[in-house]
């Protein structure tokens, strides 16, 4: 059974489809196994069975004052220290295609940046060193941020809440209001 048949299932009323998908304020608070609707969680136009498997993660904001103090440090802390799950997110076409070119772009400039560092050291050019790092800063802003369609405010046990989705969306009746789950069973 292939993995995107795994999602297909029948169904008496609307209501009961998005079983793992609730709405809380301006986010919408998904779990693993969650099956959105077939509108673009970008602009809520029709996705046409369109999904991307996005990978969410997130860690406590605590952390964000090591990065100030030592990236790498930041990096090992943030990697060991955070909490994540897959989703297909419904995407349009449309959004498919940028997301489709900005992961291009992002991974291109990484090896533009290799060869500015090897110009500017065969060249004695040290703003060409300034410009490959503004490369890499680039390219980790494209592929980490503007590629990504939605991103994580808030994770608990196997639960997250996920910003930046549509309003219609969040809109809909078949989509029910989440209200504190208790987890502690």
């Amino acid at each position: 059974m292939s993995l995107k048949s795994q999602h297909l299932r029948l169904v008496d009323d609307v209501s009961e489809f998005h079983h793992t998908v609730w709405r809380s304020g301006q986010s919408l608070v998904v779990k693993k196994d969650s099956v959105l609707p077939d509108c673009c969680v970008k602009c809520g136009a029709p996705a046409e069975g369109q999904t991307v498997d996005k990978w969410l993660f997130w860690h406590t904001p605590i952390l964000l004052p090591v990065a100030l103090l030592s990236w790498p440090f930041y990096l090992l802390l943030a990697m060991g220290m955070r909490k994540t799950m897959t989703v297909s997110m419904p995407l349009c076409s449309k959004h498919l295609a940028i997301r489709t070119w900005m992961t291009a772009f992002g991974i291109s400039l990484l090896p533009m940046a290799v060869v500015t560092v090897l110009m500017a050291l065969t060249q004695s050019i040290p703003l060409l060193m300034l410009v490959a790092m503004l490369m890499v800063i680039s390219s980790a802003v494209v592929i980490g941020w503007v590629r990504n369609p939605v991103w994580v405010v808030r994770f608990e046990e196997d639960v997250a809440w996920v910003q930046n989705v549509h309003p219609s969306i969040l809109e809909r009746e078949s989509i029910p209001v989440w209200e504190e789950q208790d987890w502690s069973w």
